[in-house]
Order: structure tokens, then C-alpha cells, then sequence
């Protein structure tokens, strides 16, 4: 009887999946990472919002980045403004090596038109704009400061680098686990106090950034990413724990055994998710490119739909500031890609238009005949030797006889 498969290892799917994404993004089309790139960035915006504490779903993420919306009807005024963490982020991002990041970035921008987060003096007790974009660029500050610390080594795969950074993480006053809080409620004759719902963290900003590293010198060029590409939800994956180690604890060696066991499944699930992401660009660019062959204002449709294809629902003015088009040109490329099958139309609030890429199969190629296989029925056959037989009876009469 043979022996049972054994499960591949954390390691060992780590490895497999960033050879896979090697090799992929090497040969991925411009297309394919223009989309990947407005994809990562988008899921880097709604990732830190959520770990700031904002709830919201992906619906209504997009009506509030075009200005319909807030982002929740539940009171954000403990938790730091929405508005000023995606515009740090993007920001950021437009100082990234990658082009088509920065790029991006830049185009997100232009599209985002969602609330200003000027709190009410009178009712709310958050800090000014000006005290909350400051405190978040202080992040992004540190955590450019904590990664840079992280020692260097020559390996194949950088797991014992990510190990550094989990334990430099758990040792942070800023990026450590963070405790739920307690806030003050008032009751009528008095205030109590009750803990708060979300405990708020901002290890976002080292998702940020630690995929730079990975492409850099955290790893050998085997083990290396080939592109500097973020990393959402790389620390923010259940399960990690990330705690306060005690440096005189006796259990030292069972510690760096954890470390290294989450450092793998961390990058085994940032790895694989990137290369489903990259797998769905690739899929969408390739049939952006077929069903737009040919068609009038080819031009100008293709940027939309790797918009529309890569961050997500959008409304009309919202395409007018990125391809700096007037509202009548807007109408027409959509018009043009709506004939192609590629787009979803839907009122959101206030009965406004949004647009979004519709998914639909590659045209399937036409059966070709095959001639060895072809062949006229003995039916047929015999039908057209009878059919010519009574024409050459015909032809072979002579002319029909005259009157004197």
C-alpha cells in the first residue's frame, strides 16, 4: 500500500508561489499590470481603513470615494479621518519605484471626490485636519524607520527577514497589538464608561512598504519579488499574534520557531493572493484587448476599462477628471464600451450613474470543417446525377417545329 502524500509546508507553497508570480509578472503583459497595479492600490486603501477601525462594505466604499456617501452612518469621530489615510497612501504611492504604481496613484486621485473630513468644532472631539494628516504621515514616517532597521541577509528566501520585522512589530509601541480601549458615555446623572468596539491599528503603513524590501535586499535576487509591490493585509492576517516578547524568556527558542511559522504563512497568503489578483488582471486585459480590436475610440475606451477593470465602480465625473474629457466624451466611450459587452451600469445614490466593468468570456473561435471527415451523402449523389441527366435531356431536343 503506498505511503499518504504528505502536506506541502508553509515553506514549500511560499517557494512554489513566488516562483509562480516570478515568472508571471516577468512575462505579464503592460495591460495586465496597469490593471494589477490600480487593483493592489485599491485593496491597500480599503485595508487601512478597516484596520483604522471603519466599517463599511466594498459597495459603499466606492459611493464614497465619488462623493455620494459617507463611508459609514456609524459615528467616526474616534477613529482618524478616512479622507486623510487614503490621501497619505496615495501619496505615497506616487513616490513608488514602480511606475505603474505611481501612476495609479496618480490617476486615483484625480477620482477622488469623497466627503471633506472637517469635523463639527461644536459636537465632535477629534483633533483638527490638520493634527490627524499629521499624525498619519508620522506613521508612514516610523514605519520607513522600523523597516529600514530590519537586518540584511544574504538567503535564497527572505523568511528569516519577516521573522525580524514580526518581532520588531511586537516590540512597538506604535505597531504592536493594540488593546481595546475605553470611552466615556453619558447617562443622565452621570458618565460611564464601556469599551470602545474596534481596537484601531496602523500596521498598514508597513504593508505598504515591505513589499519594496522583499524586492530589494531582504533576499537574494532568487527569492526576490521582481516588482515592488504592497503587500494589504500582510500583518493584519488572523492569527498572527503579534505580542510583546519578553527577552529573558526561557522559551526563547519555541519563540523563533513561531516566528518563523508565521513569517512563512504570511508570505505564503500574500504570495498566493497576489497571483490570483495577477491571474484575474491578466484574464481581463486579454479580453479588454480582443473586444476592443477595431472598434471607434479604441484610443481613449482602453484606459477607461483598465480603470473600470482595476479599481472598481466609478461614476461619470469621476472619468471625466482622470482622462481630463469633457462630460460629452465620456458619454461617447462609454457608449463605445457598452457596445463591446464590457460594462454595467447601476444608479447608486441620489439616482447617480455608476459604471462598472463587466465581466464576459473571450469570443470562442469558429469550428473550422474538416475536409478527411467530409463527405456528400449516396442521396445526394444520386439526386444530382438525376438532375443531370434531365438537363442534358433538355439540351439535346431540338428546336421546336415551325408553322408554314
Amino acid at each position: 500500500m503506498p505511503a499518504p502524500l504528505e502536506t506541502p509546508s508553509g515553506a514549500v507553497l511560499a517557494a512554489l508561489y513566488l516562483g509562480r508570480l516570478q515568472s508571471a509578472l516577468r512575462t505579464a503583459s503592460q495591460g495586465c499590470l496597469q490593471i494589477l497595479a490600480l487593483r493592489v492600490a485599491r485593496e491597500c486603501l480599503i485595508a487601512a481603513l478597516r484596520q483604522e477601525g471603519h466599517a463599511f462594505t466594498e459597495q459603499r466604499f466606492h459611493e464614497w470615494f465619488a462623493g455620494l456617501k459617507t463611508l459609514s452612518d456609524l459615528p467616526q469621530h474616534r477613529l482618524r479621518p478616512a479622507k486623510a489615510i487614503c490621501q497619505a497612501i496615495l501619496t505615497e504611492f506616487l513616490h513608488s519605484s514602480w511606475p505603474l504604481l505611481a501612476d495609479a496613484a496618480e490617476k486615483i486621485q484625480r477620482a477622488f471626490l469623497a466627503p471633506s473630513d472637517v469635523p463639527d468644532a461644536m459636537t465632535s472631539p477629534s483633533p483638527s485636519p490638520t493634527a490627524a494628516h499629521a499624525e498619519i504621515n508620522e506613521i508612514i514616517e516610523e514605519a520607513h524607520k522600523l523597516l529600514a532597521a530590519i537586518p540584511v541577509e544574504a538567503e535564497d528566501l527572505p523568511f528569516n527577514a519577516i521573522s525580524a520585522l514580526l518581532l520588531a512589530v511586537g516590540a512597538s509601541t506604535r505597531f504592536s497589538q493594540q488593546e481595546r480601549g475605553y470611552e466615556l458615555l453619558d447617562a443622565g446623572s452621570g458618565r460611564i464608561a464601556r469599551e470602545a468596539d474596534t481596537p484601531t491599528n496602523c500596521r498598514w503603513a508597513l504593508d505598504l512598504l515591505v513589499g519594496t524590501r522583499l524586492a530589494s535586499d531582504w533576499a537574494s535576487p532568487l527569492g526576490r519579488l521582481p516588482l515592488p509591490l504592497p503587500l494589504p493585509g500582510f500583518l493584519a492576517l488572523p492569527g498572527h499574534g503579534l505580542c510583546n516578547q519578553d527577552p529573558s524568556d526561557d522559551d526563547l527558542w519555541d519563540t523563533q520557531r513561531r516566528l518563523q511559522q508565521q513569517s512563512t504563512d504570511a508570505l505564503r497568503s500574500a504570495f498566493w493572493q497576489l497571483e490570483q489578483w495577477l491571474c484575474e488582471a491578466e484574464r481581463r486585459a486579454s479580453t479588454i484587448a480582443e473586444r476592443s480590436a477595431g472598434r471607434r475610440s479604441t484610443g481613449r475606451s482602453g484606459p477607461v476599462l483598465g480603470m473600470l477593470a482595476g479599481f472598481g465602480a466609478m461614476r461619470g465625473r469621476q472619468i471625466e477628471l482622470v482622462l481630463g474629457a469633457s462630460r460629452l466624451g465620456v458619454r461617447t466611450i462609454l457608449t463605445t464600451i457598452a457596445e463591446s459587452g464590457q460594462l454595467a451600469t447601476e444608479a447608486a445614490h441620489n439616482r447617480t450613474m455608476v459604471y462598472r466593468y463587466a465581466e464576459c468570456p473571450p469570443k470562442a473561435p469558429a469550428p473550422q470543417p474538416n475536409d478527411e471527415s467530409f463527405a456528400f451523402s449516396q442521396q445526394s449523389l444520386d439526386e444530382f446525377e438525376a438532375s443531370m441527366t434531365a438537363l442534358d435531356a433538355l439540351l439535346h431536343k431540338g428546336p421546336p417545329p415551325t408553322r408554314d
